[in-house]
């Protein structure tokens, strides 16, 4: 699908809804970073009372830091969490033909919705550190290799390990665009559990992380620079849900054994099949909440 096509009925999705919508995207941001700048703040005043030193913050030496960033993590994956979700059912929603949107507190104080959303991000940390290792490794090797190197035996391993670490960051930073499909797929499926969903996310995914990475690259530059956060976040944020959505009803369509055939969709049959698969045929309207 055409990266233009999928931001153009994104936009047309946001009509009459940008002001809520970018609200319910921002929260997720808001939340993290109301938590890394207080434990910044913490650790500003540990430093200030002189309750520990300077290095302690890079070596983990102070049980106060560690106690810190322990209780700042885990206030911090179990506010945002619940967010994130919340914004992806949301998003879910907005890109299907439902009439009416489910309203956002109730999504947030479900109490099976914040279990699931929870588990899938604790889920999705651990898969994301696992795969972070192998690269971690290499690249602590190679800058040990490279420290070392006296001869053209070492010089050899050193490259070898330079280009293992380049290879590992890769299929991480692959991954991780699968992962976050993972709250879509999980607004599609609440009644999956977070360990299947993850699986489900990486199978779904596979072939199909170009569409997102090229959503990211457009609004990479409007979201780093801070100005055009709130407009790029919540447009990026739309059009993966669209394209995840989109993704789904093909497989519906198509019959592919995947898991998204468990259940029919609802406009499955407004999907273009072959030549004719462009998002520009397919009926995506919205009524105003």
């Amino acid at each position: 699908m055409k990266i233009s096509e999928l931001i153009s009925f994104s936009g047309r999705l946001l009509k009459g809804r940008k002001a809520v919508t970018m609200t319910i995207c921002l929260l997720p941001i808001a939340a993290e970073l109301f938590f890394r700048c207080a434990e910044a703040a913490i650790y500003s005043l540990l430093l200030y009372f002189g309750q520990m030193q300077p290095a302690a913050l890079f070596s983990g030496g102070s049980r106060i830091q560690l106690a810190v960033a322990v209780i700042i993590t885990i206030l911090r994956v179990t506010v945002s969490a619940p967010l994130t979700f919340a914004a992806a059912y949301r998003l879910t929603e907005l890109c299907s033909s439902r009439k009416s949107l489910t309203p956002l507190p109730r999504i947030l104080m479900s109490r099976k919705y914040f279990r699931k959303s929870l588990g899938l991000s604790i889920m999705s940390k651990a898969v994301s550190l696992i795969a972070l290792a192998p690269a971690a490794f290499f690249g602590i090797t190679a800058c040990t290799l490279f420290s070392t190197a006296y001869n053209a035996r070492e010089l050899f391993l050193t490259c070898h390990a330079f280009m293992l670490t380049a290879v590992s960051l890769l299929m991480w930073i692959s991954l991780k665009l699968s992962l976050a499909a993972a709250p879509f797929l999980m607004a599609h499926f609440p009644e999956k559990s977070p360990f299947r969903i993850i699986f489900m996310t990486i199978r779904f995914m596979n072939g199909r992380k170009k569409a997102l990475a090229g959503l990211a690259a457009v609004y990479f530059l409007p979201i780093v620079s801070v100005i055009g956060l709130p407009v790029a976040c919540t447009r990026l944020m739309t059009a993966a849900a669209l394209c995840i959505s989109i993704y789904i009803k093909e497989d519906e369509y198509e019959g592919n054994k995947t898991e998204s055939q468990l259940r029919p969709a609802n406009d499955a049959a407004k999907i273009p099949h072959g030549k004719a698969r462009r998002i520009k045929t397919a009926s995506y309207t919205t009524e105003t909440a």
